[in-house]
């Protein structure tokens, strides 16, 4: 089995003159304030795709079909929202926010439609993050109010969207804590985290400062949802670890070789997007994103690709 890290991104010599820099330029501030965007409708659209920052064509095209789902005549009713799951590519620069991500970014400059968001993962906090947070000025990302977390909810649904990054793999500050408190604080809201690195995966390490550091979360009732990426793979998991419902949505823009598929899936694992994009000896996986419908206390869970075909569907249980 080829290792995908290793083969899938020759730009990590990139990724360690990034992180040599953040050696002598220090690491930026934390925001130790979750943003606090207006309400989350009744009726809306949330887009999630991870990994996305890399500007090469086929993320474009992942770009290209995001904004057909905003654009979408069937949701013109519907609020809307994109949230990037974190890494922007190789090494969290300016130059990279400029061209890979803000440039191509699904929603253009001056739409006021649709909210946007991104969390930071490993790759923006190699440079030492200071891009990362000026990005957030962008007038498209208002919502976030400059902190790397932020809560979105209604009276059914809270998304709480979490650092992992700015302690490698964990959960910086009194994150925890702050989850442990919105849940307690609103009963009546089920509740949906998203961040960048994973609690587990069927090919990977868990983040284990970020397992024990959410335990005591996980522990005082079950999760309803996590979406996360990290990895360049689109999974989904039901029933594990105390979650109702897990899935990697991190295959967003940074080519990954396809791995032999397990011959047994593990526990809990129940979806697993394996289209191959080229052929050769090993072929590449093809990117795509999550697209979450919500309807009052119902939402409705679709997977696209970068050619826009929609391959699974699923609801929050």
């Amino acid at each position: 089995m080829a290792n995908p890290k290793l083969l899938s991104d020759p730009g990590w010599l990139r990724s360690v003159a990034s992180m040599l820099k953040r050696h002598f330029r220090g690491t930026a501030p934390f925001v130790d304030r979750p943003g606090a965007p207006p309400a989350l409708a009744e009726s809306a659209r949330i887009v999630l795709v991870g990994d996305w920052g890399s500007g090469l064509p086929r993320a474009r095209r992942v770009a290209e079909q995001i904004a057909k789902q905003l654009d979408d005549p069937g949701a013109a009713r519907r609020q809307k929202h994109v949230i990037h799951l974190g890494d922007v590519y190789y090494g969290g620069e300016h130059e990279e926010y400029r061209d890979n991500f803000l440039g191509p970014w699904p929603v253009a400059p001056g739409r006021t439609d649709v909210a946007s968001y991104t969390l930071n993962g490993n790759h923006d906090m190699y440079a030492g993050g200071q891009d990362y947070f000026a990005a957030l000025g962008d007038p498209r990302f208002a919502a976030q109010g400059g902190s790397s977390t932020f809560a979105l909810a209604n009276d059914h649904w809270q998304f709480l969207g979490l650092d992992t990054s700015y302690e490698d793999a964990g959960l910086y500050g009194g994150q925890a804590a702050w989850v442990a408190a919105q849940r307690a604080d609103h009963p009546g809201r089920r509740t949906v985290l998203l961040s960048h690195h994973q609690l587990f995966s069927a090919y990977e390490a868990g983040a284990r400062t970020l397992r024990a550091k959410i335990r005591p979360v996980l522990d005082a009732a079950p999760l309803d949802a996590w979406f996360w990426g990290h990895e360049h793979r689109c999974l989904v998991y039901r029933d594990l670890e105390n979650g109702r419902f897990a899935s990697c949505a991190g295959h967003g823009g940074i080519p990954e070789y396809l791995v032999e598929a397990l011959p047994v899936p593990p526990e809990g694992l129940v979806y697993e997007y394996r289209k191959q994009y080229g052929t050769g000896w090993q072929p590449w996986n093809t990117f795509g994103f999550a697209v979450l419908d919500v309807d009052g206390p119902q939402i409705d869970v679709r997977y696209v690709d970068e050619d826009g075909n929609e391959h699974y569907r699923t609801g929050l249980p």
